[in-house]
C-alpha cells in the first residue's frame, strides 16, 4: 500500500531514530466490549478532556544492573469524569533519537492523541547510550538497544501489575500495544517480537545475558513477576536485527516507512546515523515482505519519495493524516476487537 503523503502526527526535537483477515468474534466478547467497538472508540478522537500523571517511575537506579538513573513514564487517559469503560486498552510509545539522544517529552503530542481516542497511553523514558567514552563500537550499541528494549518490557510489566493492584487507570492487562518511531520503533520491535526461541547465536546471547536475560533486569522484583507480552506494534521508521526475530505468534506488526529514508534502510542495509555502525537492519519493507511469507498479521504504508524525518515533519507531506489514522488506528481497534 501506498501513500504519497502523510501530515505529520507530532514534532519531535530530535529524530533518529503480518496476513490474516482480523474478523471479531463479538459473540465471545463481553457485552461492554461489543458495545465499544460498534461505535468509533480507538479510530475517532472522542475524548477532550484528559487526565494525566507526569513522572510516573516504573524502575529504580540499579548499579549493579547499569541502571544509571531512575526510569520514568507520563500517562494520558481519558477523563473518569467523561469515560467509565471498565477496561481500556494500553498504548506505550517510545520516542526516537538513535539511542544517543531523546527523552519522552518527543512522544507527548501522539501519547495524548492516542489518549483521545480512548486509550490509556504512556510516554516512556528508556536507557540511551551513556558515554561516548570510549568510542562506542556495533557491540556497545547493540548492547544499548537490548538495554531500550527491557525497558520498554519494564513498562509493559508495570501496566500489568497495575491491573493487580487497584487498578486505579481502568486498563485491560491483556490488551497493552506499543510503539514508537526509528529507535524507539527498533525499541518496540525489539521487545514486542524477540523471544527465548529466536536468540541462535553467541553473540546474541552475551548481549541477552549480559542484560538479565530475555526479560530483563528493569524493575523491581514484583514487577519482573509480570509477563511483557503485548497484543500490537506500532513501527514508525524503525527496522529489525534479524528478519528470523519474526514468527507467526508474533504480535501484529503495523509500520510506516519513507521509501527514500536516509537514516533507517526501508529494506535492508546499515544504518546511516553519527556513530558508525557495521550492523545491517532490515527496514519495514523487509519486515512486511517477512510476515507475508510466514503468515503474520501486519500492514504497511509507504511513503513514496519520503526520508527518514520528513514525513512526520514537512509540510508537503501533508494531506493525507487522515489516511494513516483511518489505516492505523483501524488496524490497532481490529486486533482490539477480534
Amino acid at each position: 500500500m501506498k501513500l504519497r503523503h502523510l501530515l505529520p502526527l507530532f514534532a519531535l526535537l530530535f529524530m533518529y531514530s503480518c496476513a490474516e483477515d482480523p474478523v471479531a468474534d463479538q459473540e465471545e466478547m463481553e457485552p461492554e466490549a461489543i458495545e465499544i467497538c460498534d461505535t468509533d472508540r480507538y479510530t475517532e478522537e472522542t475524548f477532550f478532556e484528559i487526565d494525566s500523571l507526569k513522572g510516573v517511575m516504573y524502575a529504580e537506579m540499579d548499579l549493579n544492573t547499569a541502571h544509571p538513573n531512575d526510569l520514568f513514564m507520563d500517562i494520558y487517559m481519558p477523563a473518569a469524569s467523561t469515560d467509565t469503560l471498565s477496561k481500556r486498552p494500553v498504548m506505550i510509545w517510545a520516542f526516537g533519537g538513535a539511542f544517543v539522544t531523546g527523552n519522552r517529552q518527543q512522544m507527548h503530542v501522539i501519547a495524548r492523541e492516542t489518549a483521545r481516542l480512548g486509550y490509556v497511553s504512556a510516554s516512556i523514558d528508556y536507557r540511551i547510550l551513556a558515554s561516548f567514552f570510549p568510542v562506542p563500537d556495533s557491540t556497545i550499541m547493540m548492547n544499548t538497544v537490548v538495554k531500550a528494549s527491557v525497558d520498554m518490557k519494564a513498562a509493559i510489566r508495570h501496566f500489568k501489575m497495575s491491573a493487580d493492584l487497584g487498578n486505579d487507570m481502568n486498563i485491560d492487562p491483556d490488551q497493552i500495544y506499543i510503539g514508537g518511531i526509528s529507535a524507539g520503533a527498533i525499541t518496540s520491535l525489539l521487545a514486542g517480537a524477540v523471544d527465548e526461541s529466536d536468540i541462535d547465536n553467541d553473540f546474541l546471547r552475551g548481549l541477552i545475558d549480559n542484560n538479565g536475560g530475555i526479560e530483563g533486569n528493569t524493575g523491581s522484583a514484583e514487577n519482573q513477576s509480570y509477563d511483557s507480552t503485548v497484543k500490537g506494534i506500532v513501527n514508525l521508521s524503525g527496522a529489525v536485527y534479524k528478519l528470523s526475530f519474526l514468527d507467526a505468534i508474533d504480535p501484529p506488526i503495523f509500520s510506516v516507512h519513507g521509501d527514500a529514508d536516509e537514516v533507517v534502510p526501508y529494506e535492508m542495509g546499515k544504518p546511516n546515523v553519527v556513530i558508525p555502525i557495521d550492523i545491517n537492519l532490515f527496514g519495514s519493507k523487509a519486515i512486511f515482505d517477512r510476515c507475508q511469507e510466514i503468515g503474520l498479521r501486519n500492514d504497511l504504508v509507504t511513503i513514496e519519495g519520503g526520508g527518514h524525518t520528513d514525513i512526520y515533519l514537512e509540510s508537503q507531506f501533508a494531506q493525507s493524516r487522515e489516511d494513516f489514522f483511518a489505516l492505523g488506528y483501524q488496524f490497532l481497534k481490529d486486533q482490539i476487537c477480534k
